[in-house]
Parts: C-alpha cells; structure tokens; sequence
C-alpha cells in the first residue's frame, strides 16, 4: 500500500514536471515567432499571432504582454484604432497588476516560488506604462486628435512622476512578503539571501549588470522630450519649455533638443516665428531580450543530502541597430543625418537593474524551498523520491524572459528647416531613397521605424 501511494506521488511529480516544461518551451517559441514577423517588417501579421494568443476575456490578468506587441505592431502596420485598442486592454491590465501589487495581494509574493515566475502573469514594468500612453499620445497625435493626445502625454508624464513611489511601495511588499514566509516555515532564508558566497557567484555569471549606463528615476527622455515637442504645437508653450529644459538637462549634448527648449522659450515670452521645420524621429532597431542562464550552486550552502541545488535568471541581451544613422537630402549637395535622442536600451537597463536584487532574491528563496522538499522527498520516498523531486527542481528552475521586445533599441532625431521646392529624400547608409513631397508653408513631424538591417522603412507624415 505504502509503494503504491509512493508511485502516485512520483507519478504526480513527473507530470507536474512534464506541464512546467512544456509550458517554458511554448512560451519561448510565441516570443520567436513575433520576433521573427515583426523584426522584418510584417507587422500586421506579428499583431495577428498576439491577438490569436489572448483570452476570450476582454483585458485578462494574462494578456499584458500579448497585448502591448499587438499594439505596437498594429501601430506600424498604420491601423492605428486597433493599436490604440490593444494598448487601452494594456493599460487596464497593468491597472489590475499594480493594484494587487500596491495591497501586496500578488501571487508571485509566496505561492509560486514552487515554479517558476515565467508560469506567471507577465505583470508588466513601469516603462511598460509609460511607453503605452507614450504610444497612445503618438496614435491620436497622427490621427489629428490632439484632445486626447494631451490626456496621454500628461498620463505618461504623470507615471514618470509616479513610478519612484511606485517602486519603493512594490519593493517594500516583496520584503513583507519574504518575512511572512519566514515566520510561516521557521526558517531563516534571509541567512542565506545574505550569502556573500552566493552574491559573488551569481556576479561572476553577469559580470557587466553593473557597467549598466542607466537613467535616473526611472525617466524616458524620449518620452519627456516627444511631450514637449507636442505642447510646443498644442500651443501650451510654457509647459513645452519645462519638459524640453528636463530633457535638455538629461541628454546636454543633444542639439535639436537644445534648439527646441530656445524656440519654446520665444514662443512663450510671446515670439511670433514663421519659419517651418521638419522634425524627423527614426526608431532604430529593437529592444533587448532576455536569455536565462543557469547558476549551480554549491550544495552545502543549502543542505548536503540533495541531487540538485541551482537557480536560473535572465540577462538581458542587446540587439543590433538597425543602421547607424539615416541620411537626409534637400539637394545632391545638402545632406543632414539623424543623431542619438535617446535610448530605451538604458531605460529597459535601468528598471532591470533596480529590480534585479529581488529577481535573484527570489530565485534564491524558491531554490531553498525546493531544496528542501528535495531533502524530504529522498527521506519519505527514499532515493527515488529524491531524484524525482531532484528531476522536478531542475525542471521547474526557469528564467522568466518575457520583455517587450517591440520597442526599439534607441530613438534618433534630425530637425530641418522645411525645404522651399518641398522635396526630402531620406535613406539609411547605401540603401535606396525614400522621396517625400512636402508643403513648403508647413512645419512637419515625419516618423520612421526600421526595426532591422534590411527591413522596410515604414514612415507617417504628420503636419503640426
């Protein structure tokens, strides 16, 4: 009878481990594919694929991310009212995550440390936040709605605000959590937390985490400078000179922007300027993604009489720009070229970084765990038991590399005057012309997107 029992609970084990794998390996896969579709420029199919992946529930807990690739691939295949669509069930979502965050009512504090965080509801990051009403202010802006185009600039301006407060709030849950835990086993992981034999192996394996060039404060000078770029339009103009000074002061050796923040200044010390620009906003390539690596851990730091001690994590993994710059031609002698805005590769690089310690923290505590039913698996079941609880440890020891991999790596810009005969040609290096006729009386925002070597330049001329 005991054997029996003894068989079902391996049996259940084994099955559990089997669901736990499968369920990594397919999730990994829908991230390729998207990539795959989206980095060549088929964006309408790559918002296809997340759209087939979400829940018959409208904004369901699990959708987040299904929904912000979906949205911003709806938003250069220039359907830009489905963008906007996925993008609202985005927000609501993050809506719902941050708000069992804040009460600390999140499953992921306790229940799931006997998995792994990817079989979680990817709950989003705060640039996840301030990029989807980012996104939402550009997609009424080029639709000519600027009434909610201002609601969105201010949202996301309001969230840079914000997400210091946010984060100090999240992590001060993570820590009562942790605490709670303890008082409830009886058993002192933070000891182990502490470890500085752990921390030294773990920074051998991610050894440039801290060479990370980060923003402070969680601020996306694009996003910053974009709003104020639209103010300066909407006519706010004292607003517009704040948020250009803020992004001037984040990226001092930008010049458009310093050039922007002195227009901005005239225009509202009451300035009347007739002359017509050209603004030109070229998102380059894509963001990073994540890549686990695994960390054996010394089994005496834990307990001698197991298979398996070790922890997985993510590192992130920057991709390749697109080109290096784009080139702007007025005449076969007058050729400008897009410089450095800013870069979302430092913001991902600055959340991740802040957020990192609780990442291996967890990672930790889930491996103490585990390590533990280990131990008392080979001394109920014998050693059969332990190589199965050893089997569904490794197993269930996964990295959590889900990101919003649509966001580009880095924003470049470029401000001309608005050509007299109204014809721009812009191209990356040694690649064919993409020719643009524009009014010569206007003031213009042209917005490109290439998300890599060789994918098709998708532009939206906007007038101002």
């Amino acid at each position: 009878m005991i054997r029996r029992k003894q068989s079902i609970q391996l049996f259940l084990l084994s099955l559990s481990l089997l669901l736990h794998g499968c369920a990594s390996m397919r999730q990994r896969e829908q991230l390729e594919a998207f990539n795959k579709l989206y980095s060549h420029g088929l964006y309408e199919q790559a918002a296809t694929t997340q759209v087939a992946l979400q829940s018959s529930q409208t904004a369901a807990p699990e959708d987040l991310l299904y929904s912000l690739e979906a949205g911003t691939a709806f938003r250069y295949a220039h359907q830009l009212k489905q963008s906007n669509t996925q993008f609202d069930q985005a927000e609501a979502i993050l809506k719902y995550h941050n708000q069992q965050k804040q009460l600390g009512k999140t499953v992921d504090s306790i229940g799931s440390i006997l998995v792994n965080d990817a079989l979680l509801d990817y709950s989003g990051t705060i640039y996840d936040g301030i990029m989807i009403n980012t996104y939402k202010a550009l997609n009424f802006w080029q639709q000519g709605d600027y009434q909610n185009a201002r609601v969105e600039f201010n949202r996301a301006l309001d969230r840079q605000r914000r997400a210091k407060e946010h984060f100090s709030k999240e992590i001060s849950n993570h820590k009562q959590a942790l605490a709670q835990k303890q008082a409830q086993d009886g058993i002192n992981y933070q000891k182990n937390l502490n470890n500085p034999r752990i921390a030294q192996i773990i920074r051998k394996s991610y050894s440039n985490l801290d060479k990370f060039a980060a923003y402070p404060d969680f601020i996306n000078p694009f996003t910053t400078y974009l709003a104020g770029l639209f103010f300066l339009h909407d006519g706010s103009h004292n607003k517009a000179a704040d948020l250009l000074k803020e992004a001037y002061g984040m990226t001092p050796k930008q010049s458009v922007i310093k050039d922007d923040f002195i227009y901005a200044q005239k225009r509202a010390n009451g300035a009347q300027i007739d002359h017509k620009y050209v603004w030109i906003i070229f998102e380059n390539g894509m963001a990073p993604i994540k890549q686990e690596f695994r960390v054996d851990l010394p089994i005496f730091l834990l307990t001698r009489h197991v298979s398996y001690t070790g922890i997985a994590l993510p590192k992130l993994r920057l991709q390749a720009p697109a080109y290096p710059y784009l080139n702007i031609e007025l005449k076969p002698n007058k050729v400008y070229q897009t410089q450095f805005l800013a870069s979302m590769d430092r913001v991902i690089q600055t959340e991740f970084k802040k957020q990192y310690p609780w990442i291996v923290s967890r990672a930790l505590l889930s491996a103490m765990v585990k390590t533990t039913a280990q131990y008392y698996a080979q001394q109920q079941l014998g050693p059969w038991g332990g190589i199965i609880a050893g089997l569904m440890q490794l197993a269930t020891t996964a990295a959590d590399l889900r990101i919003w991999s649509a966001l580009p790596k880095e924003f470049q810009i470029a401000k001309i005057s608005t050509p007299k005969d109204g014809k721009l040609n812009i191209s990356p290096p040694n690649q064919p012309k993409l020719s643009i006729q524009l009014s010569p009386h206007k003031n213009y925002l042209l917005y490109i997107k290439i998300p890599m070597t060789n994918a098709p330049m998708t532009y939206k001329l906007l007038p101002l």
